[in-house]
């Protein structure tokens, strides 16, 4: 439970994390909305439950924390075809998913996937 300063009330949230295998593909990411939508239905009073969900970086082959540490030190030595090759394993990687997870919603994989794009076009810019 959390304490609101605001009305000096206690508000409950469920929190729920995820990482590596468990968002390594679509399936997997498949599986755990399946557990976080029923969560994220209206209780008895009919009001919504508060959820936060945490995800770290995909699992998988290639890991994306992984790739991440490579770039890093593929930077550190200015080794821009590795750079350039690491940003795209990670864009395609996630492409990939997030194309499959919202098949049914477009506009939303093309907005997801057009932050990761400009998170990665950042990185190779440092």
């Amino acid at each position: 439970k959390i304490e609101s300063s605001k009305h000096k009330t206690m508000v409950e949230w469920t929190v729920h994390k995820f990482g590596g295998t468990s968002v390594g593909s679509a399936k997997s990411m498949g599986e755990c909305l399946n557990i976080i939508k029923p969560i994220c239905s209206k209780d008895a009073n009919g009001k919504h439950q508060r959820v936060a969900v945490v995800v770290s970086a995909m699992g998988g082959k290639p890991k994306v924390t992984d790739l991440l540490l490579d770039l890093v030190h593929a930077a550190a030595a200015d080794r821009v075809d590795e750079i350039e090759l690491k940003t795209n394993s990670i864009l395609e990687k996630h492409k990939i998913c997030v194309s499959d997870v919202l098949a049914k919603s477009p506009s939303v994989a093309e907005s997801i996937l057009c932050i990761i794009e400009k998170d990665l076009k950042d990185i190779r810019v440092l």
